[in-house]
């Protein structure tokens, strides 16, 4: 794993980054977990497949490097 996928402050989350986080949420989650963690946590959840809804919240901060659903970026509302 390279240092672009530690580096998830704010704005530093890259396309690539928040794919692999992603992918590796919908191997974990259904889509009705993820759309109650992101509504629950201020993200917008309307969107249409598992994919769009993990990579939105990837951006948002809401998946962790392995995948799991956290409460947002390091530092922020934890």
């Amino acid at each position: 794993m390279s240092a672009d996928y530690l580096d998830d402050r704010p704005g530093m989350m890259r396309v690539h980054v928040a794919s692999e986080r992603a992918r590796l949420a919908c191997g974990i989650y259904t889509q009705s977990n993820l759309r109650a963690w992101a509504k629950s946590h201020g993200c917008p959840s309307g969107d249409s497949t598992k994919g769009d809804l993990a990579w939105r919240m990837a951006q948002h901060g809401l998946i962790a490097a392995d995948g799991a659903l956290r409460d947002g970026f390091p530092g922020g509302a934890s």
